[in-house]
């Protein structure tokens, strides 16, 4: 079988198909512009995916010369023989380009397949375009997803400074203190910590690990998860504010969550974040979702809301959720629904 994909800006829909087909493929073909193949998005993809360089072809498409792509890709099709069947991945490109693909190749010899940004399964369509839903398996860890995207990235190592008991411990000796810095169990996480750590550090290394091991809760294995995650494109001597405390995949979706143990005397360094990880979200494409936690009050004692310019910042930098003091007094934080529901202002 040969798997055709449109190379694109989004090459994660890409990615998801020829994993979740790897084993029935025999040959790769990466339909492809120049302006593509200048961001190396081709390359992207099979590195990503781990392909064999032999089995892999691609077609240059000049996208102002339609006809000219076409003949490329009956001619294509002309190089295999008669019975070899084509699944047509019509998810990326242009408009144009889609149709100019699901033109190209033999309706009775081929599948076309849809991926919906975003959702779990992929659709397939026949030519009177009745769809069957089919669930996607594969599950992307957080290498292959940045490699996709031709990022490059260093992230800590996982190992925790404290096992996942000794944080819960910690966490509810500090909410018994209403998360108030000065009255930090510091003594309690001083003991449980594996590792040496400067005093004033132990709070913000305490709540990371919390958080990580919540995270592993989700279902999330090691190699879905980035801590101190630092994201460049070609060079170290990006600027510094690339690092996110936390990316992780999820249900094939990017996540990226920035901590503030505490917020200080304004809401500056949170509102700092966000901008962050709005600014980095366009190395990644369209489905990126970014979360701010914290153990600081970002909201009005008396109203329970938070802050006006809190607000206009979550709203303006489509900040996905984000969760203070107030949701953690309680002990009943549901971390899957914090980070599966959009938060409503």
């Amino acid at each position: 079988m040969v798997l055709v994909s449109i190379v694109s800006e989004q090459t994660i829909p890409n990615v998801l198909l020829i994993k979740e087909k790897r084993h029935e493929v025999d040959t790769w073909l990466f339909v492809t512009t120049a302006e593509m193949e200048a961001r190396k998005k081709t390359a992207a993809i099979i590195e990503a995916c781990q392909l064999p360089a032999k089995s892999c072809k691609t077609r240059l498409i000049d996208t102002n010369n339609l006809a000219n792509g076409m003949q490329k890709l009956r001619a294509f099709v002309g190089l295999f023989p008669a019975d070899t069947r084509f699944l047509v991945n019509i998810t990326g490109g242009t408009k144009l380009l889609s149709m100019l693909v699901y033109s190209s190749f033999p309706a009775e010899r081929s599948e076309f397949i849809y991926l919906p940004l975003g959702q779990p399964a992929y659709l397939q369509l026949n030519p009177q375009f009745r769809t069957l839903t089919v669930p996607l398996t594969v599950r992307l860890n957080l290498d292959e997803y940045l490699t996709a995207c031709g990022l490059l990235y260093n992230n800590d190592s996982l190992e925790p400074f404290f096992d996942a008991n000794d944080s819960e411990k910690i966490f509810r000796a500090f909410r018994q203190k209403k998360f108030q810095l000065e009255n930090f169990p510091l003594k309690m996480a001083q003991d449980a910590c594996k590792f040496k750590v400067n005093p004033e550090n132990l709070p913000g290394t305490w709540f990371e690990d919390y958080v990580y091991h919540n995270l592993r809760k989700l279902d999330l294995d090691d190699q879905q998860i980035g801590r101190s995650v630092f994201i460049y494109t070609q060079t170290e001597t990006e600027p510094a504010n690339q690092e996110v405390d936390f990316v992780f995949v999820m249900n094939n979706t990017l996540h990226m969550l920035e901590l503030k143990v505490s917020k200080g005397k304004s809401s500056e360094p949170v509102l700092n974040d966000i901008m962050k990880m709005s600014a980095l979200r366009q190395k990644f494409g369209l489905n990126v979702q970014t979360y701010v936690i914290t153990l600081g009050l970002l909201r009005g004692q008396a109203s329970g809301k938070f802050f006006e310019t809190m607000r206009n910042k979550i709203k303006f930098y489509n900040l996905y959720n984000i969760a203070d003091k107030t949701d953690f007094m309680s002990g009943t934080f549901d971390w899957k629904s914090f980070f599966t529901n959009k938060i409503q202002l």
